[in-house]
């Protein structure tokens, strides 16, 4: 609610009592003129400040809600930032696993292929190496 940015809360209690203080005084004064307009005018203040203090207390009640929420949210990001670096770090070295395998394979082509270069035939193996290192 915006009245509660403007106002602090101190003022909902002073409008209470004044109504309060406002009923009574128009029960036991019985002389008062208008007594019936300053009457229902300190019922209203008193149902109006009893709402704004209900008010107020709702929107404490949701900051401290927004606080250990926001307190969880810190914790994961420092437990996401970890898992983040993990999975960088895997993936890093399965990177270099993908790159040692084909350094591998390409090694092993070029063995093969000096063998078989003086037929001129290709045996399936050696293509089948081929394909594996495509991968």
């Amino acid at each position: 609610m915006w009245i509660l940015k403007f106002l602090p809360s101190w003022v909902f209690a002073l409008m209470f009592y004044l109504g309060i203080a406002g009923y009574l005084v128009t029960k036991t004064v019985k002389i008062l003129p208008q007594a019936k307009l300053i009457q229902y005018a300190s019922i209203g203040l008193i149902l109006f400040s009893t709402y704004m203090s209900g008010a107020i207390s709702d929107n404490d009640t949701w900051l401290k809600k927004v606080a250990e929420l926001e307190k969880k949210v810190l914790v994961l990001e420092a437990e996401a930032a970890k898992v983040n670096t993990e999975l960088v770090r895997t993936l890093a070295n399965k990177k270099e696993q993908r790159i040692d395998t084909k350094q591998q394979l390409i090694q092993y082509i070029d063995r093969e292929v000096v063998k078989y270069d003086e037929t001129c035939k290709i045996p399936k193996e050696v293509v089948d190496t081929l394909n594996k290192a495509t991968k």
